[in-house]
């Protein structure tokens, strides 16, 4: 019968003992943290890809929330230009001021977008010292935004062609980017005669062009 001596020191035997179980260790923890590793890396995909999806909800609520408020903005001067237009409408100028309104919605573009619209009456003082002024004229300053230089044109061409308006100058077109899309941002400025002028109704802007 054969027997097997282990002729190998205690110490040195003991030492192959410890080193043996260290790499038993070691082996242990290398495939703990492989599986943590294979369970935390699909997480930290999916909170990576969430973190992404909340950044792009944010940005589509910044931009709702700044369509609101644009929106809110063209609401309030709409609010006062009506009010203007019955303040004017009550001093009995020989034009009237919401006709002029419509007038300017005829002519406008669908592309072009007018941001404000102020109506500013030109005065002159009659003879005498003590004379009451009176309006010799309408000024419209006009802004808004148009796809190219063309919608401007066109915009200013119809104003031009219509006998509301006797002067009409553009103040101003530049470049602007609006969310993105290059535009142009333009002013101009429409003045109406108020000498020998009554003006109680326009049916709109074709019919009337000058002839």
């Amino acid at each position: 019968m054969n027997s097997r001596i282990d002729l190998t020191p205690p110490a040195c035997r003991q030492r192959i003992v410890r080193k043996s179980v260290t790499r038993r260790w070691v082996l242990s923890y290398a495939c703990v943290a492989v599986a943590i590793v294979v369970i935390l890396l699909p997480l930290r995909i999916g909170v990576v890809a969430k973190r992404s999806h909340l950044s792009w909800l944010q940005r589509e609520a910044a931009l709702d929330a700044d369509f609101e408020r644009q929106l809110n903005e063209m609401q309030d001067k709409m609010d006062r230009l009506v009010a203007i237009a019955a303040r004017y409408e009550s001093v009995a100028w020989p034009i009237d001021l919401s006709d002029v309104i419509a007038v300017i919605a005829d002519v406008m573009p669908r592309s072009v977008t007018l941001t404000s619209l102020t109506i500013t009456p030109r005065m002159q003082r009659e003879r005498g010292a003590d004379a009451a002024r009176s309006p010799s004229s309408v000024v419209l300053e006009l802004a808004g935004i148009a796809p190219t230089d063309l919608d401007v044109a066109t915009l200013l061409a119809g104003f031009e062609s219509h006998h509301l308006f006797d002067r009409v100058s553009i103040d101003h077109s530049r470049p602007t980017t609006i969310r993105g899309v290059e535009s142009r941002e333009f002013g101009a400025t429409c003045e109406i005669e108020l000498a020998s002028r009554r003006v109680t109704t326009v049916a709109g802007a074709e019919g009337g062009k000058r002839r």
